[in-house]
């Protein structure tokens, strides 16, 4: 009995699940693994897993093609509600690999620096840890549940991010 309750718990994994679309476009994709010195052979969609039992692209190969319909937002608040919205950008419609990295820019940029003058240097202090920030943000697109096509959100309000 508990093994059958376990199973039903369980989420279809994105790497058997059908993509919507079987039309993909890898350049992107091609681009970032060219940039790392690891070019993609015709093997590629096998070689990562981007095909599922069927041997029919997956919701992975989805998320990582040239085009598909995730979008990741990143929104700034005046206060500390979500009433007075400043800014809001989407990032997306692209591959997620595209896609984190253009938001990681964006957070970068949000990284206030204060500095305090002292008699014997400048110190600069950044608001957050960007290694701590990246990996949190990077955890977040990494383990979010892409069966509905929704993609994290990043939020900063004037009291936090």
């Amino acid at each position: 009995m508990i093994e059958d309750l376990f199973t039903k718990q369980i989420k279809t994994s994105i790497g058997k699940i059908e993509s919507p679309n079987q039309e993909l476009k890898f350049e992107q994709l091609r681009i970032y693994f060219d940039v790392m010195d690891k070019p993609l052979n015709k093997e590629f969609p096998k070689s990562l897993e981007l095909l599922n039992p069927d041997k029919k692209f997956n919701y992975v190969a989805y998320l990582m093609a040239d085009n598909n319909n995730v979008s990741m937002k990143v929104a700034k608040y005046a206060d500390t509600t979500r009433v007075d919205l400043i800014q809001s950008e989407e990032f997306g419609f692209c591959s997620l690999i595209k896609a984190t990295k253009q938001v990681l820019d964006k957070v970068e940029v949000e990284n206030k620096t204060f500095t305090t003058i002292t008699s014997k240097q400048r110190i600069e202090k950044k608001q957050w840890n960007s290694l701590a920030m990246r990996e949190a943000i990077i955890n977040a697109i990494v383990h979010n549940d892409y069966t509905y096509e929704l993609a994290p959100k990043f939020e900063f309000f004037s009291d936090r991010s």
